[in-house]
């Protein structure tokens, strides 16, 4: 993807009056030569029909703008078509000529006359590491023996270092190879091998043999087949990739996330490896969208994060929000804790990773810290853990709402509780597709007409939505169409075709509302999508055009 950087010179932005003076009266002197000169660049007279970029030469009494956006239709705003922005926050809204008291000479002008502008698209659940190194990664997604493998692994071998790793084993693959197949395919290498839901792997003895020797031991009685809470402990002990090779795949992600129309990913259950390459790329100004990161709790760095000891760094780009803590493990692993057995297992109903009292001690942490809690939960009984602590500590007012990630399985008198507590849901509405293969046969008839609510549980939380990749490539707009097709029986009312659902959290209505778009108000903050059509209509096929992340205004230009 080529891009243009199209913020003014930081230079001339933070000019001193005496010179922004000196700059008038050379625009001014140049009027008669048909161009304005400008130390040695020359520039042509702005062209108010010209599309794109447009200087403007008016000097208001007011602040003036960074940018104004002047587009087709403005999300928020169905009468406006002029948005002015200053440091992100919104100081003019409504018509072009509303906001040209706020223009000035240093003013970029974006302008795409039949353009859809909305506010930036948030991707609020992704494993950021994991998804940026699958594209170096074996794909694994049609394996189902040795010989399968073996190909898999050929393709990434040759620029393999350290170790390699494979993604996307369907449970039937890792059910069905056992070590010996595994060593077998790949002849000595190093290999970590996840199934597709990334809770579970299959490793090669050479992997194996670089674990500490407990944990090594652990994992042979387990026929190098891990699951859960020894698969995360063995996630956690691996070598972290290098930065040289690390990096490259981290900046594509997130300049993909951009092209998408995400101006912000959540990052769950991270390293401080993950958060030291974000670093590097924002210092190389290579940063291309915004990040809210939260730290796998179990982490050296995540315990020093709850415990008051990590010193957080300075950024305009990342931000060290909180902690994860995974309850459970998945449906299609049967490890999901669920308060009524399996319906294909009978009396089996999950597992749950913590005690109430382990889960609490974390919470209180937190909530010490004002940091925010994570909690992985799939089932409803490890819904019912976090309520049921919640409601036990007696916490603060003030303290930060615990997200609930994934929330698939909410049973209906667990609604009214997170509707009176503190919580905020995190939702993956492509989850319902994915694991239709499973999802039936492990939960029956009458818990799949209440599961995988998603948006529907906006009526008692706030909604955030996310993709949950690698495990389901990100793609809003396919998230969107999800939420806008949720049959109405599940949300109690259709929803309102102006939505944005919980991709833009930013612009969301209150909680308990329909999460219409909020209207767009001065004062406001947001990145920005400018898009060549309207992006809830999937028919339209609408791509994004331009983008303006913390004041940075970028054009995408197709590859």
């Amino acid at each position: 993807m080529v891009r243009r950087n199209l913020q003014p010179n930081s230079t001339v932005r933070a000019a001193p009056s005496r010179a922004v003076a000196l700059m008038l009266l050379a625009l001014a002197a140049s009027t008669s030569s048909g161009c304005l000169q400008l130390r040695r660049f020359v520039v042509p007279p702005p062209d108010p029909s010209r599309e794109g970029i447009v200087g403007k030469e008016k000097q208001p009494s007011r602040p003036l703008a960074d940018t104004v956006l002047i587009v087709g239709h403005l999300a928020g705003h169905p009468d406006g078509r002029a948005v002015a922005l200053r440091a992100g926050e919104v100081i003019a809204v409504g018509t072009p000529a509303e906001v040209t008291p706020v223009q000035g000479p240093l003013t970029q002008v974006v302008r795409v006359s039949q353009g859809w502008a909305t506010q930036g698209l948030v991707d609020a659940h992704v494993h950021l590491e994991g998804a940026a190194m699958r594209a170096d990664a074996a794909d694994l997604t049609a394996v189902t023996d040795g010989n399968g493998l073996t190909r898999a692994a050929r393709l990434v071998r040759a620029s393999m270092t350290g170790w390699l790793w494979g993604f996307g084993l369907s449970q039937a693959a890792f059910d069905g190879m056992d070590a010996a197949e595994v060593d077998a395919a790949l002849d000595e290498t190093p290999a970590y091998l996840s199934r597709a839901d990334g809770h579970g792997a299959l490793l090669s003895s050479a992997l194996v043999e670089q674990l500490p020797r407990e944990l090594a031991e652990q994992v042979r009685k387990n026929g190098n087949k891990v699951s859960g809470p020894l698969a995360s402990q063995v996630w956690r002990a691996l070598p972290a990739w290098p930065l040289v090779r690390l990096r490259p795949l981290l900046r594509q992600l997130l300049l993909q996330f951009e092209r998408r129309g995400v101006t912000e990913v959540h990052a769950i259950g991270e390293s401080q490896a993950l958060l030291e390459t974000l670093f590097s790329l924002e210092a190389a100004g290579q940063l291309a969208v915004r990040v809210r990161l939260y730290f796998d709790a179990e982490r050296p760095e995540g315990r020093a994060l709850l415990a008051g000891k990590y010193k957080r760094v300075p950024s305009r780009a990342v931000v060290v929000a909180g902690a994860k803590l995974w309850l459970d493990g998945t449906l299609g692993a049967r490890s999901a804790a669920l308060l009524q057995p399996y319906s294909d297992q009978p009396g089996h109903s999950g597992t749950l990773n913590y005690s109430d009292a382990q889960v609490a001690d974390v919470l209180a942490q937190a909530d010490k810290q004002g940091i925010q809690l994570a909690v992985h939960a799939i089932g409803d009984a490890a819904v019912e853990q976090i309520l049921r602590v919640s409601e036990g500590l007696h916490r603060d007012p003030a303290a930060l709402a615990v997200r609930i990630e994934h929330a698939q399985v909410v049973a209906p008198t667990q609604l009214a509780r997170i509707k009176t507590g503190r919580f905020e849901c995190s939702v993956q509405p492509r989850h319902r597709h994915a694991d239709a293969e499973f999802a039936q046969a492990r939960l029956g008839t009458e818990r799949m007409n209440w599961a995988y609510r998603g948006i529907g549980l906006a009526d008692v939380c706030p909604v955030r939505a996310g993709s949950d990749a690698p495990v389901v490539v990100s793609d809003p707009l396919g998230d969107l169409k999800v939420m806008l097709e949720t049959p109405p029986v599940q949300l109690g009312a259709t929803l309102d075709q102006s939505d944005l659902a919980g991709l833009a959290w930013r612009a969301l209505g209150p909680m308990g509302t329909r999460q219409a778009l909020k209207p767009l108000r001065v004062g406001d903050r947001s990145d920005w999508v400018i898009w060549s059509a309207d992006p809830r209509d999937p028919k339209l096929g609408a791509v994004p055009q331009w983008t303006i992340i913390r004041g940075v205004v970028r054009q995408i230009v197709p590859e």
